[in-house]
């Protein structure tokens, strides 16, 4: 009797270590494979089009910064064409 009572746990061991590499290897649930989809889907689209985003809001603010530096020199230049000169050769 011990050796069936053994046979009987080597069975249930064996059945269950069956069971749980199944649920390790088996396919994923449907519920799984909808978000790996929508995490797929996310990537893609910000592989996509998250670099030419980042590039065009990079651009517009150095043409920003570019268009700042050249009005303030060109109010600076304006101020210099405008102001009185306090010399009195006009040449210097």
């Amino acid at each position: 009797m011990q050796v069936w009572v053994g046979r009987h746990t080597l069975r249930q061991t064996v059945r269950a270590k069956v069971r749980l590499a199944w649920r390790l290897w088996a396919p994923p649930r449907p519920a799984a494979r909808a978000f790996i989809g929508r995490m797929g889907l996310l990537i893609t689209c910000l592989t996509m089009f998250g670099p030419p985003v980042v590039y065009a809001a990079w651009s517009v603010y150095g043409l920003e910064q570019r268009a700042l530096h050249d009005a303030t020199v060109g109010a600076r230049h304006l101020e210099t064409q405008i102001s009185p000169h306090r010399t009195t050769d006009s040449l210097s």
